[in-house]
């Protein structure tokens, strides 16, 4: 299967428009000092794009992006606790949905081989 085609490209607009509008307006909020939206703001408009994305990948993306929301939402009335929160969701989110991945598509001796020899 090709790298570069139709479904990647469709992957890459869906999920680029809600980082790029994301970034506008959390651009904004700096403008405006309104430093305790920024933290929250990049945990939804990631999640918002997780999930807009996921229809051209592994639909549990999805779940993830759920994850990046509702910690986002959470956020938004616990602005002085923003570092963790992303810790939360970038860091212990990731790790999660990257074990969960591994343990459903390439735990070793379950790992399908396209190759044979």
């Amino acid at each position: 299967m090709p790298l570069w085609g139709s479904t990647t490209a469709r992957l890459l607009w869906n999920l680029l428009i809600p980082l790029t509008i994301g970034g506008i307006f959390l651009l904004r909020m700096i403008q405006l000092h309104q430093y305790q939206l920024i933290a929250p703001g990049c945990l939804l408009f990631y999640g918002l794009a997780l999930i807009n994305a996921s229809k051209y990948t592994l639909g549990e993306i999805r779940y993830l992006g759920y994850g990046q929301l509702i910690l986002g939402v959470s956020n938004l009335w616990m602005g002085s606790h923003g570092l963790y929160f992303w810790a939360a969701g970038f860091g212990c989110l990731h790790i999660i949905y990257g074990i969960v991945m591994w343990l459903k598509y390439e735990k070793p001796g379950m790992a399908i081989n396209n190759n044979p020899e």
